[in-house]
């Protein structure tokens, strides 16, 4: 998946989302909105580290971090470009 300059702009820029380093050497995206256990959104892991979580979406790039980034906005926060940072 792509996503657009705008979408992405908003992604980065959205003040719930974060990225934070595991204990395993991965990278994590999570959001201040959604607190499941300290559970992350998506995860950017080497080959070998722990057991992926099936709840958790697994990324083969750091920019993957940020494509689901984009994708949990439209769908858990409803947004877009357009609309900016609607409730």
């Amino acid at each position: 998946m792509t996503a657009s300059t705008d979408a992405l702009i908003a992604a980065l820029t959205h003040p719930s989302l974060y990225l934070m380093g595991n204990e395993d050497g991965g990278v994590e995206l999570l959001c201040r909105d959604h607190f499941d256990g300290g559970r992350p959104l998506a995860c950017y892991n080497s080959p070998g580290d722990r057991q992926a979580d099936p709840k958790v979406v697994q990324v083969a790039t750091i920019p993957g971090l940020w494509i689901e980034a984009v994708k949990h906005l439209a769908s858990g926060h409803q947004v877009t470009p357009e609309n900016g940072d609607a409730p």
